[in-house]
C-alpha cells in the first residue's frame, strides 16, 4: 500500500500535463496509465493525424512545463482564421494582430505532442510515480482516502516495486471519453448524437501554400474545415469534413481515389489548386459525451472525461487544460492552509467555477453546428447577414479571439 497526496488517471495530453505541473510544485503525484506504447515509441504515423489546436493559454501552460519551444518547432502556427459560409461571399476574418498576439497558437499532431510530453515525463520519473496496469481496477472510497486495488500495477519509476493498492485524498479522472473511472464510480453520462460523421484527411497542394491560415467552411452538410499542416514547404493540410447521417470508413471506401478526390475539389471550389490524396480517409461518429456531476467519493474529472465536445471550434484540449488549471489552483490554495483537497465542499467549489466556461463552450458549439449545418432559406439568409454583420463588429471579433485564445 502507498500513498499520495493526488492520484491522476489517463494516458494522455491532460493527464501528462497535469502530472507534470504538479510534481513541479512538490505534490507527490502518481499518475496511472493504461498503454505502454509511448513509453516504449512504438508508435508509428499511419493515416491522417488528430491535430490538436493549442491556444495561447494552451501554449503557456506548455511553457511551465518546458516543452513550448519544441511545440512550436513541430506544429504550424495559426497565422490566421477565415470563417465563410458555402459559396457565398459572407466571411469573417480573425487576424491575431487584433489581440496584440502573433498568431492564434498552433496545430500540432496528435503523436508528436505525445512523445514530447512522454519524453518530458520520462525526464521526471524521479518526481512522478508512474504505473501501468495491466488488468482492471478496483476503486474504494473510505473517509479521508480513496484506493485504487489491482492485481499488478507496475511501477514504470521503480520496476523493483509491484504493488497492488495505492491511495490517495484526491483522484483526478482524465482517462478520456470513455472514462473508466467515471463508470466505477458511477457517474452517470448525458449524450447528445449529432448525428454527423467526420471525414478526416490529409492533402498535398502544391500550386498554393496555406501560409498558416485556417479555414472554416460551412456548408448545408456540416463544416468542412481546411487545417494547416506543419511542413517546410507548407503545402500539406489537413481536412475535417463532416456529412449527416453515421458514415463508417468502408462507406467513404466505396469511393475510388479519383472520385474522392472530385468531391475534395467541388468542396474546396477552387482554394489550393490542384489537390493530391495524401492519406486513406478516416471516420469519426460525432456525440456530445458529458458528465452529469464533475466530481464523487474524492474523485474528480477533467478534460474529455468530463466533456467530450464537438471539433467544431477545435477548443477540446483546450477546455480540458483550463480544468486542469482549474483543479491545480484548488490543490494549491487547499494544501496551503491546510484543508482537506478531496472534500466534497473543495471539489463543489471546483465543480461551481467550471461550470460557466464549459456550458459556454458546450452550448456554442452545439449552436453554431444546428446553425451552419441547415439549408433552410430563411435560416441561410440569416446566416450570411449575421456573418457579414459579425465582421464589421469589431469589439465583439475580439471578445471572441480572446475567448478562444484562453485569454
Amino acid at each position: 500500500m502507498k500513498k499520495y497526496d493526488v492520484l491522476i488517471i489517463g494516458s494522455g495530453p491532460i493527464a501528462i500535463t497535469t502530472s507534470l505541473l504538479l510534481a513541479k510544485i512538490n505534490i507527490k503525484v502518481c499518475l496511472l496509465i493504461d498503454d505502454l506504447k509511448y513509453f516504449k515509441n512504438e508508435v508509428k504515423q499511419s493515416g491522417p493525424a488528430r491535430l490538436f489546436a493549442i491556444a495561447q493559454n494552451s501554449y503557456e501552460i506548455f511553457d511551465e512545463i518546458g516543452i513550448a519551444e519544441d511545440v512550436a518547432k513541430n506544429s504550424q502556427s495559426i497565422n490566421r482564421i477565415r470563417v465563410v459560409d458555402d459559396n457565398s461571399y459572407s466571411k469573417v476574418d480573425f487576424l491575431p494582430k487584433d489581440i496584440d498576439l502573433k498568431n492564434f497558437g498552433y496545430l500540432i499532431d496528435e503523436i508528436i505532442l505525445l512523445r514530447l510530453l512522454y519524453d518530458k515525463l520520462n525526464a521526471n520519473l524521479d518526481k512522478i510515480d508512474v504505473l501501468h496496469s495491466s488488468s482492471s481496477i478496483k476503486v474504494e472510497s473510505e473517509e479521508f482516502f480513496t484506493h485504487i486495488h489491482c492485481d499488478k500495477l507496475m511501477n514504470i519509476s521503480n520496476e523493483k516495486e509491484n504493488l497492488n493498492n495505492i491511495y490517495a485524498p484526491l483522484i483526478i479522472g482524465a482517462d478520456g471519453k470513455r472514462s473508466t473511472i467515471r463508470d466505477l464510480i458511477g457517474i452517470d453520462t448525458k449524450e447528445l448524437d449529432y448525428g454527423e460523421t467526420a471525414i478526416v484527411i490529409d492533402i498535398k497542394h502544391t500550386d498554393w501554400p496555406h501560409n498558416g491560415v485556417a479555414v472554416e467552411k460551412f456548408t448545408p452538410n456540416g463544416a468542412f474545415a481546411i487545417l494547416p499542416k506543419h511542413e517546410l514547404s507548407g503545402t500539406m493540410s489537413s481536412l475535417v469534413w463532416i456529412e449527416q447521417g453515421k458514415l463508417s470508413k468502408d462507406d467513404i471506401n466505396f469511393f475510388d481515389k479519383d472520385t474522392l478526390k472530385d468531391l475534395i475539389l467541388r468542396k474546396l471550389n477552387g482554394y489550393l489548386g490542384d489537390i493530391e490524396l495524401a492519406s486513406d480517409p478516416l471516420t469519426y461518429n460525432l456525440k456530445l459525451v458529458q458528465a452529469k456531476k464533475r466530481h464523487k467519493d474524492r474523485v474528480v474529472l477533467i478534460g474529455d472525461a468530463a466533456q467530450a465536445i464537438h471539433p467544431i471550434a477545435g477548443q477540446g484540449l483546450n477546455l480540458g487544460l483550463r480544468d486542469m488549471q482549474g483543479i491545480i489552483k484548488m490543490i494549491v490554495e487547499g494544501l496551503e492552509i491546510g484543508l482537506d483537497i478531496g472534500s466534497e465542499s473543495l471539489l463543489e467549489d471546483y465543480s461551481n467555477a467550471r461550470e460557466l466556461d464549459v456550458e459556454k463552450m458546450v452550448k456554442a458549439t452545439t449552436f453554431l453546428t444546428n446553425l451552419f449545418s441547415n439549408d433552410i432559406l430563411p435560416i441561410k439568409i440569416i446566416r450570411r447577414l449575421g456573418l457579414r454583420g459579425f465582421d464589421k463588429v469589431s469589439w465583439i471579433k475580439k471578445l471572441t479571439m480572446k475567448y478562444a485564445s484562453g485569454l
